[in-house]
């Protein structure tokens, strides 16, 4: 083979190679363009100078901008409250050749001017002559950190929820107990004062007595309420007829440099609740109002109204129990106070908390459970500085009908028949017995449901009623009315517990219950309920 023969075969040869590398090359490249053009991040290369050198097409998709509108320019700048992080980040790279760092998400500025969340991913590769760059990889992460919000509200509630419910359990339990032993105390101050003689001086120490018990069982009611047990006498309301009702008691809550306006509206739809407990709610929260004025002069506004609320509105509401949506009528109690942080409206519904002074009751936390106890929402606005607004949602009820008054009707002679008194406490029993013995009845005592039946079951026929306790051992309420039942169909039974009337009826409903008598009770509450009784009145 000639040297010139050798040569040539060598160039062909060359050329073949260079051939194929250009070839592979251009594949490469075109592999990298169709990976870079499909990406959904945004990567950009920055020079030593901080000029964007090259941006992949995902900038229109993610931030609007056109490649053209970056390239050779510096990067926009961040949203003012991300700038610290992003130059430190910046600063952290440039300090180390190589370095690859994950930055903590900041704000991008989008063309049509929302800010838009990146995570960015950047290296130094500076110090590569056939790179010379910084290169950054952005991913948008606006939609995870709205879920990642989202889910963290999510948990915050379900975790109020169950210190609620906690909470609630703990305070019904203590309520329905002290309400038991005021049934005692109550009762035998009201026979020691009937016993005593009209002039005597022991007298008004016994009133102070029972004006002590009404106010303990004035306080068992509130921890009823926040457990959500506390609905007793349900009837419908009008809400703005109930505040123009309340309006004397409203102006002696006010403090004198506070001035209450009203915005009611008119032919509201009914909602189905407790008035007194209602009320309760309202005087709360005007209390409030009239105490975050302070010292200074302001005004408190009560507003009423009706609004369809979705989802959206009630997830974001105190006490969203998966509310249904719908037509709820409000009461919003508005002031020019102080206002709270974010930080105080976390715990305004804690039990005993006061940003005053300590021993001031259940409070706030009384009107969450009531609205609770109603199948109802709170919503709070507040600013530190500009005010506050609480609006309470219950759900409105087209078409009830108006509220039906008791009938009277004349007493029967109190001595046909015997009354069963069935209760584990047994000091209930006792004073029970005493007050229906003192009013002319022949009383039977049972400690519990199953021997609460086999009194019945001996003495049926000389017994007109049965008041019968809802919370006992071996067989409790609802099982003992059942077991009576089958004795006799048409049996007697007023229910007692310490409980509210719905809670404790709601198993009874439509099996011909005769009365419903919550503990604690006045004498004359309990002869009333048993004249009504005796009478025909039936509750169900």
């Amino acid at each position: 083979m000639t040297e010139e023969e050798r040569l040539r075969r060598e160039l062909e040869a060359t050329t073949r190679a260079l051939e194929e590398t250009q070839r592979k090359l251009v594949a490469c490249e075109r592999r990298m363009v169709a990976l870079l053009e499909s990406t959904s991040d945004v990567i950009l290369m920055l020079d030593a100078s901080g000029s964007v050198t090259y941006v992949s097409p995902s900038v229109e998709r993610v931030l609007g901008w056109k490649p053209s509108e970056v390239l050779g320019r510096p990067l926009p700048p961040p949203h003012p409250d991300d700038v610290a992080v992003a130059d430190k980040t910046m600063r952290d790279v440039l300090g180390q050749p190589g370095l690859r760092v994950l930055g903590p998400p900041a704000r991008a500025r989008h063309a049509e001017g929302r800010w838009v969340v990146l995570e960015p991913v950047m290296m130094n590769l500076l110090h590569v002559p056939e790179v010379a760059a910084l290169v950054m990889h952005a991913r948008d992460v606006t939609e995870r950190q709205r879920a990642e919000v989202e889910h963290a509200k999510l948990r915050a509630q379900v975790q109020h929820a169950q210190k609620l419910e906690s909470l609630g359990v703990l305070a019904g339990g203590i309520a329905h107990d002290f309400n038991n032993l005021l049934v005692a105390m109550l009762g035998n101050v009201s026979l020691a004062r009937m016993e005593l003689e009209t002039v005597s001086p022991v007298h008004d120490y016994l009133a102070d007595c029972e004006l002590a018990g009404q106010r303990a069982a004035d306080l068992c009611r509130q921890m009823l309420a926040y457990s959500g047990r506390g609905r007793f006498v349900v009837e419908p309301i009008d809400l703005s007829a109930l505040v123009e009702d309340t309006l004397h008691l409203l102006q002696v809550s006010l403090s004198k440099k506070a001035v209450l306006k009203l915005a009611l509206a008119k032919d509201l739809p009914r909602i189905e609740a407790e008035g007194l407990q209602v009320r309760q709610v309202l005087l709360n929260l005007v209390t409030n109002a009239s105490e975050a004025i302070e010292e200074r002069s302001g005004v408190v506004t009560i507003t009423t109204g009706a609004m369809e609320c979705d989802r959206g509105y009630l997830r974001e509401s105190y006490l969203d129990d998966d509310l249904p949506e719908g037509v709820y009528v409000y009461m919003e109690i508005a002031d020019t106070g102080c206002g709270m942080d974010p930080g105080t409206r976390e715990k305004i519904f804690d039990p005993f908390f006061t940003t005053k002074f300590p021993g001031r009751g259940l409070g706030l936390a009384a009107v969450l459970g009531i609205v609770r106890g109603h199948r109802g929402a709170v919503k709070v606005y507040s600013e530190p500085g500009r005010g506050s607004t609480l609006k309470v949602l219950f759900p409105a009820v087209p078409g009830l009908p108006a509220a039906t008054t008791d009938r009277k009707g004349p007493n029967l002679p109190r001595s046909e028949g015997a009354v069963l008194v069935v209760d584990d406490e047994e000091t209930v029993r006792a004073t029970v017995r005493r007050l229906l013995e003192h009013e002319g009845f022949r009383v039977l005592t049972a400690a519990d449901g199953r021997a609460g039946v086999e009194v019945y079951k001996e003495h049926a026929p000389d017994i007109a009623l049965v008041i019968l306790d809802m919370t006992m051992p071996h067989l409790d309420g609802s099982e003992t009315y059942r077991e009576l039942r089958r004795i006799k169909s048409d049996v007697r039974v007023i229910l007692s517990s310490g409980y509210s009337e719905q809670e404790a009826v709601s198993k009874f409903a439509g099996k011909g219950l005769a009365g419903f008598l919550q503990k604690p009770f006045r004498v004359q509450e309990l002869m009333t309920l048993v004249d009504e009784v005796l009478r025909g009145r039936t509750l169900t």
